[in-house]
């Protein structure tokens, strides 16, 4: 009697995989995010006033919405920071940020149009964590993200032991 059970809940499973249910679609993404996107970020170095505007930032990113359901809200690209705004010309020892940090992400774009995703980088600086939360918007409708804006946090930590800072707001919007 058990090996019938079985083989009608795995029928019936079968069946509702197949049948296209139409909750299934509601957790497609509202876009395709891949593409590059330029744009800045404004910032602060944690107990740091001072404010850091117009840093230059680029976003890359690869997305297939109509990949099976367990791909189909993956993101994965490329995020590079600029310091040049913060930054002197040549780094000096109580200055561990680069001229420029790029770091390998990936992340999920969520059926509201919100992405969260994030990556490591490492280097002579140390180690540095990078996470981006923001929303997209297709602003054409043509199902292509134009932009993406939101927050992000940054963090190095430094060999010397110490751990940097910065978090604020970003901006980028779709090159053509």
């Amino acid at each position: 009697m058990r090996p019938t059970r079985g083989r009608f809940l795995w029928a019936c499973a079968l069946g509702v995989a197949l049948s296209g249910c139409p909750w299934l679609e509601d957790l497609r993404a509202p876009f395709n995010a891949s593409g590059w996107f330029d744009g800045s970020w404004d910032g602060a170095r944690a107990g740091d006033e001072q404010a850091l505007v117009e840093c230059v930032m680029a976003v890359g990113l690869a997305h297939d919405p109509d990949a099976g359901l367990g791909r189909r809200r993956h993101v994965e690209g490329t995020a590079r920071f600029t310091f040049w705004c913060a930054a002197p010309e040549e780094p000096t020892a109580d200055t561990p940020w680069p001229r420029e940090l790029e770091f390998d992400v990936d992340g999920v774009v969520w059926p509201g149009g919100r992405l969260t995703f994030g990556g490591a980088a490492s280097g002579e600086f140390g180690e540095a964590h990078l996470h981006l939360d923001g929303d997209g918007e297709d602003v054409n409708g043509d199902g292509a993200m134009d932009g993406l804006f939101g927050e992000f946090c940054l963090r190095v930590d430094v060999p010397d032991g110490t751990r940097e800072s910065v978090s604020g707001t970003f901006g980028v919007i779709h090159l053509e």
